[in-house]
């Protein structure tokens, strides 16, 4: 979800898109207005936020069952939730702010494989919500099997210490991201201040370390989530990969540099 440029880039070309390819579905794609994907994009974020909010009153009684029997569980349960929240109100704020592409993908499988991979953590709660509705035992299935129980002391320190570190690294990237912010392949501003000195992708970086403490600590031990967790990280590697390639179109000598002096895994 992220596309970088240079900061001193020519305020000039934040103009139309300049895809030389415009048959087809690229037609289609570059007509879409931006202020439809804004709009959508805060509307889901904002929406998401909302639906999420009505959780917090379990936290607010400090006498029960959760704070009695678990205080430091449920005290990584609720730093984590607050810093998830952060990171989505920073992406609504990027909705809002960020200025229009000079470069942008048109494939579809590009396109189609960048909202999967941004996406994808959420599909395990995708079902645990349908099987809610369908079925109460269902559900409580479901989630026997998604999450670990009991959990030992290691692991959920671990498991908090990977999350919340990672998701203070997505907050710092989507703090200098936010004007350049995109799910899909799109250049608009090289970032290179901040985390972006030194990781070329430090929101995918934070997101691999809070997704292996949910998936590889937290969740049972079973092949599915650790699969499940490969996955994600492949689909973020391939996304870096065709974000890479649209800012290098769009920035050429002032990327190449730049990708010199900065870590990635690819």
């Amino acid at each position: 979800m992220v596309q970088e440029m240079t900061d001193n880039a020519d305020p000039l070309q934040h103009g139309a898109p300049n895809d030389d390819s415009r048959e087809g579905f690229a037609r289609f794609w570059l007509a879409i207005p931006d202020a439809l994907f804004r709009i959508v994009g805060v509307s889901i974020f904002v929406g998401f936020l909302v639906w999420r909010s009505r959780h917090y009153g379990i936290f607010l009684d400090l006498a029960n069952d959760r704070w009695a029997t678990g205080t430091l569980s449920t005290s990584i349960d609720l730093a984590a939730r607050i810093l998830v929240d952060v990171t989505y109100i920073l992406i609504v704020a990027g909705f809002c702010l960020r200025i229009l592409p000079i470069k942008r993908a048109t494939d579809p499988g590009k396109i189609a494989l960048a909202f999967v991979g941004a996406f994808w953590p959420f599909l395990p709660l995708f079902y645990e919500a349908i099987f809610e509705i369908l079925d109460n035992d269902l559900c409580r299935d479901w989630r026997a099997f998604m999450w670990r129980n009991p959990i030992a002391l290691y692991q959920l320190i671990l498991a908090g210490g990977l999350i919340l570190s990672g998701l203070l690294i997505e907050i710092w990237g989507y703090a200098y991201l936010v004007r350049s912010l995109s799910i899909v392949p799109e250049a608009r501003v090289l970032k290179i201040t901040g985390p972006y000195r030194f990781v070329r992708h430090p929101i995918y970086f934070g997101q691999f370390l809070a997704q292996a403490g949910v998936w590889l600590v937290l969740a049972n031990s079973h092949w599915v989530w650790i699969a499940f967790y490969v996955c994600f990280v492949a689909l973020q590697l391939i996304r870096t990969r065709m974000e890479d390639k649209v800012l290098e179109d769009a920035f050429g000598a002032s990327h190449r540099d730049w990708k010199r002096r900065t870590f990635w895994f690819a």
